[in-house]
C-alpha cells in the first residue's frame, strides 16, 4: 500500500528540510571568515584606495585629447 502525501505537508516537509540545510555551517563559509580574520582582506583594500586615488587624480586634472602638428609659416612676403 503506497501513501500519498498531501501537498501542504509537502511543501511544510520541504521547506523545514531546505531550512535545516540552510542552517547547516559550510566550510567554505569558514575559510573565508578566516581569510577576513586574519588581515587577508588588505590586499583588496589596497587596490581599492589606489583606484579612488587614481579616479580622484583625474577628476582633478582631466584629461585632454588634442592633436599635434608641426606647421612652417612663412612671414616674409616672398613667395
Amino acid at each position: 500500500m503506497h501513501t500519498i502525501m498531501r501537498p501542504a505537508l509537502a511543501s511544510r516537509l520541504t521547506s523545514t528540510l531546505a531550512a535545516a540545510l540552510a542552517a547547516l555551517p559550510s566550510p567554505a563559509l569558514a575559510l573565508e571568515a578566516s581569510y577576513h580574520s586574519y588581515d587577508g582582506f588588505e590586499e583588496t583594500v589596497d587596490a581599492f584606495r589606489l583606484v579612488s586615488m587614481i579616479f580622484a587624480e583625474l577628476a582633478a586634472h582631466p584629461l585632454r585629447v588634442g592633436l599635434s602638428m608641426e606647421a612652417e609659416i612663412d612671414v616674409s612676403g616672398k613667395e
